[in-house]
């Protein structure tokens, strides 16, 4: 049976260049002392009247230090997901943790102490011109002050965050250094079955090796079905707490707050897309067909529609693809990009005990990086493209950007990476030189659809039921989460599919439960995204260079205003409605080449 690689055992080529923040353990271990200092001397700012000079001194010190902070929970949290096994660097992950709550805790006085000066003083601070520059963000602590409370209730908060957050901690642990699953069992032996080549086995053209990757994954989480529950239930219960602490009816508008943003985008796009559903349903049917089966189960729907096997790219292959993909963005960003990848941005392959999945990470004073558990699928591809799409917008933030506005909201974050995907796609299709190559495509098209906007509501509308159900007072015990998720997931395959009562299960794998309402932001940036690639593809003008501006605005507006600005108005349904209209003629277009 083949094993992963021990992390020594992978190339230097390979792996991430994460030596650039520092380039020693030691080095980390002696900022991190020094950090310590710096956070517990930022005390002294407590005693400080707020007049308008010293409220560039308190922000500046408050900005100064947290660079520090984020560079090193960035080192910490890549080398622990390196390999979530090595305890050494779980060390420093917790360590890193710690040292961010504490510095959470020493500003937990800034946002209360302003907020008690009388609204004539505020007025005054956000029209005095030599404070111009901070206006964004003392208008953003201002819009918070009904829920923000005294400075002694603030740091009890603070001081809380810490045990009230574990949850995420320990699904980290038990998902990804913990759970092991049965191997796979075929007539050439036993292959060996993990995070990162799970999605791989469901696309196998092998029917009898994709039913038992699903019930291998599906059963090793039903083992554990009680420690799941009982990890998401303490995790929705801290947020209740925070969200009913600062004043808020619910987590979901605690979440949405931040943002920005109405719980009227977060209603109508889960509203627009079970009204859509019967479109999908229409998908499923057509899949059935095509893979001419009497039974359509959920381990065929990810399978390929294509004939003999998918097609494999190399690691260099891939990037090449997305390269040329993305040049219509411009050679400023393929320049940048290319640097970036040629200097250590991407950590390619799976190795044991590293995390699963794929993310973009990076802070003011380090790189955009990329873990990656890069099998060559078209899949990973478009994963890559994407994460790719999360760090140049990384890059454009804090190259046009202060620190203080470097960072851009969650919200907006999807958008730059599924756009890349749309620039991906549309560069296969015109270069595609088969009816069979457009099959491949358009069918990843529909997939992307299928995974980005109705997955992913599927996602959110569990979310919200499993919190409402929490503040309803019902516990969220096994039986409650997968009675519930099976259901919905009855709603969103609808008929066409066989539900196999395996599926019951698969939210204990989903970490984004863990995000706080975060899952609604990939829908919403797929449908973004697509207007945005349209724009640019078709040179409307000026269009590329409100999307540069867009990239470059990081946390310097709201982000529905931000997004506005590039030309696309989200407090309307219509960019999730044209989405959905996008899907449909896909769908028709696809059917076209079916024989």
């Amino acid at each position: 049976m083949l094993k992963l690689p021990k992390r020594d055992e992978v190339a230097k080529g390979d792996k991430w260049s994460v030596e650039r923040i520092y380039s020693t353990d030691l080095d980390f271990e002696e900022a991190l002392l020094n950090s310590k200092k710096t956070v517990e001397n930022l005390s002294s700012l407590k005693s400080i009247e707020i007049t308008n000079e010293s409220l560039v001194e308190i922000i500046n010190s408050m900005v100064t230090v947290g660079r520090d902070v984020n560079k090193l929970f960035i080192y910490a949290h890549m080398k622990h997901d390196e390999n979530r096994g090595d305890s050494h660097y779980s060390g420093y992950f917790s360590q890193a943790q710690s040292l961010a709550n504490q510095f959470g805790e020493m500003l937990s006085f800034f946002r209360p102490s302003l907020l008690a000066l009388d609204e004539k003083k505020l007025n005054s601070i956000l029209k005095n011109e030599s404070l111009s520059f901070y206006k964004q963000y003392l208008e953003e602590i201002i819009r918070f002050k009904p829920h923000t409370l005294s400075e002694k209730e603030e740091s009890l908060l603070a001081s809380v965050t810490e045990s009230l957050g574990g949850a995420s901690n320990i699904f980290g642990f038990l998902n990804n250094a913990d759970l092991k699953f049965k191997a796979i069992k075929t007539d050439d032996g036993e292959k060996f079955l993990s995070h990162g080549n799970y999605i791989l086995y469901l696309e196998d053209d092998n029917r009898e090796i994709r039913k038992q990757a699903f019930q291998n994954v599906m059963s090793a989480y039903k083992s554990f079905e009680n420690t799941f529950s009982s990890i998401i239930d303490s995790h929705i219960k801290g947020e209740r707490f925070f969200a009913k602490s600062r004043n808020f009816n619910s987590t979901i508008e605690a979440s949405l707050f931040e943002d920005n943003v109405p719980l009227s985008v977060y209603n109508s796009l889960i509203e627009a897309i079970n009204d859509s559903l019967p479109i999908l349903h229409d998908y499923y049917q057509l899949r059935k067909k095509i893979l001419g089966v009497d039974e359509l189960h959920l381990y065929d729907v990810y399978k390929p529609l294509s004939f003999g096997s998918p097609k494999r790219y190399s690691y260099d292959e891939a990037i090449e693809l997305v390269l040329e993909a993305l040049k219509p963005l411009g050679e400023n960003y393929i320049d940048t990009l290319k640097k970036g990848l040629e200097s250590g941005w991407v950590d390619r392959y799976e190795n044991e005990g590293k995390r699963s999945g794929a993310y973009s990470t990076g802070c003011y004073d380090t790189e955009p990086y990329i873990l990656m558990n890069f099998n060559g699928s078209l899949n990973d591809v478009f994963t890559l493209a994407h994460e790719i799409g999360h760090s140049m917008h990384t890059h454009y933030s804090k190259t046009n950007q202060a620190p203080l506005y470097a960072e851009y909201k969650i919200f907006v974050a999807e958008v730059a990476s599924i756009f890349n995907e749309n620039l991906l796609k549309e560069y296969l299709l015109k270069n595609a030189k088969t009816d069979e190559e457009r099959f491949i495509i358009l069918n990843r098209y529909l997939e992307n659809f299928r995974t980005t906007m109705f997955r992913q509501v599927m996602f959110a509308e569990f979310e919200k039921w499993i919190h409402a159900e929490s503040e309803n007072g019902t516990p969220l015990t096994p039986a409650v989460l997968e009675d519930g998720y099976y259901n919905l997931n009855k709603k969103y395959f609808g008929d066409s599919v066989v539900v196999d009562k395996e599926i019951e299960m698969e939210w204990a794998r989903i970490p984004h439960f863990y995000y706080n309402f975060y899952v609604y932001k990939y829908a919403i940036g797929f449908a973004t995204s697509a207007a945005l690639a349209k724009k640019v593809l078709s040179k409307e003008e000026g269009a590329l260079d409100r999307y540069i501006q867009f990239l470059s605005a990081g946390g310097s507006d709201y982000p529905i205003s931000i997004l506005q600005k590039a030309g696309v108005d989200l407090t309307t349904p219509e960019p999730v409605l044209n989405a959905l209209s996008l899907f449909k003629k896909t769908l028709d277009e696809f059917k076209k080449l079916i024989k």
